[in-house]
């Protein structure tokens, strides 16, 4: 489970341009970001207990590619995708 790392508080008198105040936010948002778009690439097909609800496992071996995406029922598996 992803959680905020820094927690976001009220800015300091002397943060007149709100550059660190700014930035926690900012960091949160890049963590929101890369957590959202970068996914696991695997050669097998996901076990029951690998990933989260929520985990995007993209799949490659060579020959087939599918997504995989882990629910509360567990692994779902798109159809065969073709490359373009």
């Amino acid at each position: 489970m992803l959680s905020q790392s820094s927690p976001v508080v009220p800015p300091t008198p002397t943060d007149g341009n709100l550059t660190g105040f700014s930035q926690v936010i900012q960091n949160s948002f890049k963590t929101l970001f890369q957590a959202g778009h970068i996914h696991r690439v695997v050669t097998s097909a996901p076990k029951p207990n690998d990933g989260e609800v929520g985990s995007i496992y993209l799949f490659d071996d060579s020959t087939n590619i599918y997504i995989y995406i882990k629910t509360s029922r567990g692994w779902a598996k798109s159809s065969t995708l073709t490359l373009i």
